[in-house]
């Protein structure tokens, strides 16, 4: 069950991924792994790495590692009872996603925060970012909000289904998907409208994640992972 993998050039392309709550690291490029969970509480959700610090995020708040994962601290911002679900980097800008609590900016990597929630519905459930050109979506289990200055937000559903909620989403050649539920939806206008596209996992099968490569296009379910070459028209399923 992995939750969240990151991979910090800053630190030799160390990688960290959270399965099943803890959190492991490679030197070597995936090769061996050693544990990396010292002073987290709870069961990590998401990473993030932003300069050289990785942040990880569980239900008991948020955590960062300087040391390369050797010992982890709490920001102290977060009370036990934010759970952070979602969270995404660019630059030194971060953004964190929660239950119930909406939104949170950062621009120095977690020193000050802003409540950044203008919009969004008061117990909104942040489940994934995506950054598009200059503008951030945020999937929610109440559908997708954009936003053009990283602060005030509007709905993004034109297209979706009544019951959307979205547990991935990811921008790649210039298109946004989301996933939602057992179905994968894209936008090419920046979110105005969405359409479906037609999917080769069984209808029962919920998508949980999508990610790009640049060149590929993934989704995951929690049985397998599939593949596009050409923007979700048709998809392969890997072996696993």
């Amino acid at each position: 069950n992995v939750s969240g993998i990151v991979r910090n050039p800053l630190l030799n392309n160390q990688l960290f991924v959270a399965v099943s709550g803890k959190v492991f690291t490679s030197t070597d490029g995936g090769n061996n792994w050693t544990t990396a969970y010292s002073g987290i509480q709870g069961d990590v959700n998401c990473l993030v790495a932003i300069d050289s610090m990785v942040m990880a995020a569980s239900q008991y708040g948020l955590f960062f590692t300087n040391n390369k994962g050797v010992s982890w601290s709490r920001n102290t911002y977060f009370a036990d009872s934010v759970e952070i679900t979602a969270m995404i980097a660019k630059g030194k800008d971060l953004y964190i996603g929660t239950i119930n609590h909406g939104i949170y900016y950062s621009g120095n990597k977690g020193v000050d925060w802003s409540h950044v929630h203008v919009g969004l519905p008061a117990d909104a459930y942040v489940n994934s970012f995506c950054f598009h050109g200059n503008e951030l979506y945020a999937g929610t289990f109440s559908g997708i909000f954009r936003s053009t200055d990283g602060s005030n937000w509007t709905e993004a559903n034109n297209g979706l289904p009544f019951f959307n909620m979205v547990f991935a989403l990811t921008s790649h050649n210039n298109i946004i998907f989301a996933a939602i539920m057992n179905e994968v939806y894209f936008t090419t206008d920046n979110g105005d409208t969405w359409k479906v596209v037609e999917s080769a996992w069984p209808q029962s099968t919920v998508v949980s994640a999508l990610a790009t490569d640049g060149s590929t296009l993934f989704a995951g379910t929690g049985e397998s992972v599939y593949t596009s070459a050409d923007n979700g028209t048709t998809w392969n399923k890997n072996k696993t």
